[in-house]
């Protein structure tokens, strides 16, 4: 499924929330959550936009029962790398989400090293590997889960990754992908 407007993306969360309802009784249960844990990746903790990626995952997180643990790479990209390299291969993570600080050294964890340890990646806000930041597959990058981006919705960013992961988890086709509304770029 593709969603390709705001309009849209907010149409597709609440059918979807609604449609978590009875799925599964162990995606819902906090008890069981350790299987639903997903790592946040973060640019900056500190900015406006990541403060609200971060609100909105933290919602959408507790409404499915989902773990988060964020990581803020602080501006920094060989340790947003590093933190990923590590949190991949420690076997905590069903995956989790990126904002990029810096695109093209996210590239080959994002697309290679994430599939290899089977951890599904969400990359949002910004595309790696060189994508172009257009309205299209053309964000998307081959091997990670999905492309999340509304500049003007930064609750919306965190929401839809931490929806998709889940999603994905339990056996849904994930809202594939989202890309901003027209003009947002």
């Amino acid at each position: 499924m593709r969603i390709s407007s705001v309009g849209a993306l907010l149409t597709a969360l609440v059918f979807g929330a609604a449609a978590c309802g009875g799925d599964s009784d162990e995606a819902a249960n906090p008890a069981t959550a350790q299987y639903f844990r997903v790592a946040v990746f973060a640019d900056d903790s500190g900015s406006t936009y990541a403060q609200g990626i971060a609100r909105g995952a933290r919602d959408r997180a507790a409404e499915l029962g989902v773990v988060l643990d964020f990581f803020d790479a602080r501006m920094v990209p060989e340790e947003q790398v590093q933190q990923m390299r590590d949190a991949m291969t420690s076997g905590q993570y069903i995956g989790g989400f990126v904002v990029p600080v810096k695109p093209d050294p996210l590239c080959d964890v994002g697309t290679n090293f994430a599939p290899d340890h089977n951890f599904m990646l969400a990359v949002t806000t910004t595309p790696i590997c060189g994508r172009p930041a257009t309205n299209g597959d053309e964000a998307w990058a081959p091997g990670t889960l999905t492309f999340v981006s509304a500049s003007r919705y930064p609750q919306a960013v965190g929401a839809t990754a931490v929806q998709a992961l889940y999603d994905a988890r339990v056996g849904r086709t994930p809202i594939a992908r989202f890309y901003a509304a027209p003009g947002e770029y």
